[in-house]
């Protein structure tokens, strides 16, 4: 299941937390914008171990997001591991700018082989491995 997450209303992180929890360990969620909004992406990164590895599916992407919440979780998997099959690069184009959102990732103090598995790997992994 593909989810916009963004600022206030109905695409509140908040909003999709229960759920994560009823569907979430059946079910793959991808949460676009990594929550959406410093509040969101506060929230999303609060809980992201503890989704992780109470067995839910949760996947989440860059596009949209604020810098310091990329380079956090991304600093976080670096550290754990936890995590780092569930992070996808996003640029959200045409309505994002393509170099920002690719050097969030890029200029991020992880390893190159987190920067390999967000940049294409994962999203192989998740969304084209079943079609060969």
């Amino acid at each position: 299941m593909h989810f916009h997450t963004s600022l206030g209303g109905n695409s509140d992180i908040t909003n999709f937390f229960e759920m994560i929890k009823r569907y979430g360990k059946d079910l793959k969620i991808h949460l676009v914008h990594m929550g959406g909004g410093v509040s969101g992406h506060i929230r999303l990164i609060s809980q992201w171990r503890d989704l992780i590895e109470g067995g839910y599916q949760v996947y989440i992407d860059s596009s949209w997001a604020i810098g310091f919440a990329v380079r956090k979780l991304l600093k976080e998997i670096d550290q754990t591991g936890i995590g780092v099959d569930r992070f996808l690069f996003g640029c959200d184009e045409p309505w994002s700018d393509y170099e920002g959102e690719f050097w969030k990732i890029q200029g991020a103090p992880i390893s190159d082989e987190i920067k390999e598995r967000v940049f294409w790997a994962n999203a192989e992994e998740q969304y084209f491995s079943k079609l060969v």
